[in-house]
């Protein structure tokens, strides 16, 4: 980390500096997005993070580019993806800028690249009515209330993505409750309280954690690689290098 934060005005200018190979890549890849929004995105994102402050400029310069060669908005109503600050757990003066793609960016890559036609993520709680059938199967699930409260709908139990691809087929990927723990502990311990499970969004980011997993599974069903779509190569290496999931491979 930075002994001294960095100048809001020498980060904003450096991604200012940044606006003519951004918008070479929206007018190649046909991206509908604007430099200048993203640029206020990047702004509100950075204001509202002052660990982000102590990481080196040229990570955060990354994370930025990485951002706009998915094609996806940091605009926080999207939530396609976060600039968010990582910190080292065995060193906590390691901070660094990370793209975090949100569960709907996920989807934004896969469906614009024609990997799946469309996918659901969802959270299971006790008292929903819950049945698995295979990883080619549709799920059964039935909730009676829409409220996350505990009292209503009970402990968390688990979670699923059920996506269909253009063949019709179905594609079903699961995490226990165990699982999506970890996946909030690590993240928590890499973020503290800039994490966004410490927020009102910890369901969306649950929806991540579910989408990396079933990212990894269209991996191996369609053998994603630089041919087949750019943004989609790009993510999976985000999802690869996302060091949330080192982590959690390190502990398992």
């Amino acid at each position: 980390m930075l002994s001294q934060p960095n100048e809001i005005s020498t980060v904003l200018k450096g991604i200012i500096e940044l606006k003519t190979k951004v918008e070479k890549v929206f007018r190649q890849k046909g991206y509908n997005l604007n430099f200048d929004n993203e640029y206020n995105f990047a702004y509100m994102q950075l204001n509202k993070q002052p660990a982000l402050a102590y990481a080196p400029v040229n990570t955060i310069f990354h994370a930025f580019m990485q951002a706009m060669e998915l094609g996806l908005t940091l605009d926080p109503r999207k939530q396609q993806c976060y600039l968010t600050s990582v910190t080292n757990p065995q060193n906590p003066a390691q901070v660094k800028c990370q793209i975090e793609i949100g569960y709907r960016g996920y989807l934004l890559v896969a469906t614009r690249a024609g990997v799946i036609v469309r996918a659901d993520a969802a959270v299971v709680y006790a008292k929903d009515e819950f049945e698995y059938y295979g990883p080619y199967e549709k799920v059964k699930h039935v909730v009676k209330t829409l409220s996350t409260d505990p009292s209503a709908r009970g402990a968390i139990d688990g979670g699923y993505v059920m996506a269909k691809t253009p063949s019709g087929s179905i594609l079903t990927t699961t995490m226990s409750a165990q699982e999506l723990f970890a996946a909030e502990e690590a993240s928590i311990a890499m973020r503290g309280t800039q994490s966004l499970y410490m927020s009102a969004w910890a369901d969306e980011m649950r929806k991540s954690a579910l989408l990396r997993r079933a990212w990894k599974q269209w991996e191996t069903e369609f053998l994603f690689n630089s041919e087949n779509n750019d943004a989609v190569a790009l993510a999976s290496q985000i999802t690869s290098n996302n060091e949330d999931i080192k982590l959690l491979r390190a502990a398992s």
